[in-house]
């Protein structure tokens, strides 16, 4: 991991890439919050709907828990109240986004993992050989 964060940050270009792609990634994901809440009749501002978005990554991530299950939902919850948006409706959100974004990714993630994992038991086969050679 550190060699590949070494290349990452000697490579400018790579790294403005990287950049690039995971700020479209929380502004994807601010949109979907924000029709999220516009379906539930709250609105926020889109810079409100990134911090929201991002804190709660955040704190799922420091959490160590997996998919960060509980600490960024309460964060995501915490802050949007924080905002004005109630209670309920920002709980109503936390388990939407959980049900839309981490549902989808780890099933795709299972499913990635089954398939390499019988690449890598075809690939791992015994060779049969005569004990005579």
């Amino acid at each position: 991991m550190v060699d590949n964060l070494r290349n990452l940050l000697r490579s400018p270009v790579l790294l403005a890439q990287t950049s690039a792609i995971t700020l479209v990634i929380f502004v994807v994901s601010a949109f979907q919050l924000l029709l999220l809440l516009d379906s539930l009749g709250d609105t926020i501002r889109i810079t409100q709907a990134v911090a929201v978005y991002a804190t709660s990554q955040v704190g799922g991530i420091l959490s160590t828990l997996p998919f960060g299950l509980g600490a960024s939902d309460a964060i995501l919850v915490t802050v949007l109240a924080g905002y004005g948006v109630s209670v309920a409706d920002s709980a109503t959100a936390a388990v939407l986004t959980r049900a839309v974004s981490t549902l989808p990714l780890a099933l795709a993630g299972l499913i990635a993992y089954m398939r390499l994992d019988g690449l890598a038991s075809s690939d791992a086969a015994p060779v049969a050989t005569s004990e005579g050679e």
